[in-house]
């Protein structure tokens, strides 16, 4: 018997290849699956970064719950509380700024007076990692993420002395009007007289451009933490839109973080969505800009007169 293989042998072991129509199938099947989980991803990806950021605000919080326990009831001061003057003395809350800066520059970390809010919170031990004062979807932000200071001239976050640090969160944001000088100060400095409705700490407020949850087929979003220890989130296209009707700046030029008139339009939309207001029921605000702001009640407005 011969050994040599048939001619049709050959054949059958012969690999089979795709045809061009074959492989174009494969590809578009590949292209509608990915076309179909995609969004479902992004979506996922999303909802990562405000859990992650509300997880955050639920650190800070907690650290100032257990601060407040520690100090009688009181809150860490926030950036402005002293000035400049040498011993320092009370200082005035001129503008929003005041809520998201934590050391200014020239100060020492290590002194005491120097650090407020977050970073007071941080340099007591209150909570530990310097990321936890920024949110995690504007890490790399050069103004408010956590990358840009995190390590300075060989020095952690906050430790530079010739650096002034912002975190990416606003922190206390309610000032009151009073007739001595300082004028501005911080209408709730204990747990006690903090209301349960009012914001704590919160994504920064400040335009549209830095909200942080935001983009793709996702509703704006921000996170809001409370003094009982509570984070929501607030989804609203209505306050992200208002944000692009008034603008950046009010009418005399000042953004919300210069000027306490446009951050409390924002701010007190955000607390009352929170609460399930109605917007286009409280037509309340400056100038024809605003299409949509919540009334304060009589009394309750942060810039009246009160004890604090």
């Amino acid at each position: 018997m011969s050994s040599k293989s048939s001619p049709n042998a050959a054949v059958l072991r012969r690999p089979h290849a795709f045809t061009l129509v074959e492989l174009l199938v494969v590809i578009g099947i590949i292209a509608v699956l990915i076309a179909i989980l995609l969004p479902s991803l992004n979506k996922a990806r999303t909802q990562a970064n405000i859990v992650n950021c509300a997880s955050n605000l639920r650190q800070i919080a907690t650290a100032t719950l257990a601060y407040a326990a520690d100090n009688k009831g009181f809150l860490p001061e926030r950036y402005g509380y002293f000035n400049n003057n040498a011993p320092p003395t009370l200082g005035s809350f001129t503008d929003p700024n005041a809520t998201y800066l934590i050391k200014d520059s020239g100060k020492d970390y290590y002194a005491d007076n120097t650090t407020f809010a977050t970073a007071r919170l941080h340099k007591l031990g209150y909570f530990k990692s310097g990321k936890a004062a920024y949110c995690t979807i504007n890490y790399d932000d050069s103004s408010f993420g956590y990358a840009a200071f995190e390590n300075i001239n060989g020095h952690e976050w906050p430790t530079d002395k010739s650096t002034k640090y912002r975190s990416s969160y606003t922190y206390n944001p309610h000032w009151q009007q009073w007739a001595p000088a300082p004028t501005r100060r911080t209408a709730f400095s204990t747990t006690a007289k903090f209301p349960r409705t009012k914001v704590l700490v919160s994504d920064i407020i400040k335009s549209q451009q830095y909200v942080g949850h935001k983009g793709g087929h996702q509703v704006p979003s921000w996170n809001l933490a409370f003094i009982d220890g509570h984070v929501d989130t607030v989804r609203s296209q209505e306050i992200y839109d208002q944000m692009g009707v008034q603008g950046d700046y009010d009418k005399s030029g000042y953004s919300a973080t210069d000027s306490w008139t446009i951050f409390e339009n924002y701010r007190d939309m955000l607390e009352a969505a929170d609460q399930g207001k109605d917007l286009k029921d409280n037509p309340v605000g400056y100038g024809s800009k605003t299409k949509a702001r919540v009334a304060h009640k009589a009394g309750e407005r942060d810039g009246g007169k009160g004890s604090i």
